[in-house]
């Protein structure tokens, strides 16, 4: 067998509306369904919002599904629900990637996660869970942080550890394009499929 890596490229700004972000933002962009998890982020946002650990962090939001009325009920209830902003569907993920600071994707079931791919694309500080195929996408203190999905304060301990820490977001961020470049361009994809077929017809 032969895994090909999806390829995908930078989402420009296409000029449409977007929501300018407030604080040190950070942005989850995905199908508001329970598998993609968003409920871990929330709770991370009240663990930072009760500890004082990290003040004037903003959490967006943006997506739909069926989820996203369990996930209203939870911000009402949340200690940091004027930080949670439920975006709904957005055109301009070029635009949120670029108001963004850090990238989280906290699904606990991935089969490779595009949007990941996008922000690493973005030159973005991630932060993704220890599942699926998202291993593969980042590696673990050097273009990113890996964290359980299931345990908020490991969620908020890498949102403070990016957000206080510059240098290291930088570094992630540049670590994160360079293998974006590598491994998950357009070119790349087609040219892996390019020579598996020719491959193939040769046996």
């Amino acid at each position: 067998s032969k895994i090909i890596y999806n390829g995908t490229e930078v989402r420009l700004d296409n000029g449409s509306k977007t929501p300018k972000f407030r604080g040190q933002s950070v942005l989850c962009v995905g199908s508001l369904i329970k598998l993609k998890n968003v409920q871990v982020l929330i709770q991370a946002m009240d663990i930072l919002n009760n500890s004082k650990l990290l003040t004037g962090i903003n959490l967006y939001i943006a997506g739909e599904g069926s989820y996203r009325s369990k996930l209203e009920q939870t911000v009402r209830k949340s200690s940091s629900k004027v930080s949670i902003h439920l975006l709904g569907n957005q055109s301009n993920i070029g635009g949120l990637l670029n108001e963004c600071d850090v990238f989280v994707h906290p699904s606990y079931e991935e089969g490779f996660g595009i949007a990941v791919a996008e922000a690493m694309h973005a030159e973005k500080p991630i932060i993704v869970s220890n599942a699926g195929a998202l291993p593969e996408l980042i590696d673990n203190e050097i273009s990113g942080l890996i964290v359980d999905p299931h345990k908020a304060e490991e969620w908020a301990n890498a949102m403070v550890k990016i957000l206080e820490n510059p240098t290291i977001a930088k570094s992630y961020a540049k670590k994160a394009k360079e293998k974006a470049e590598r491994d998950f361009s357009v070119e790349k994809y087609t040219t892996s499929y390019e020579r598996f077929y020719q491959n193939l017809f040769q046996i």
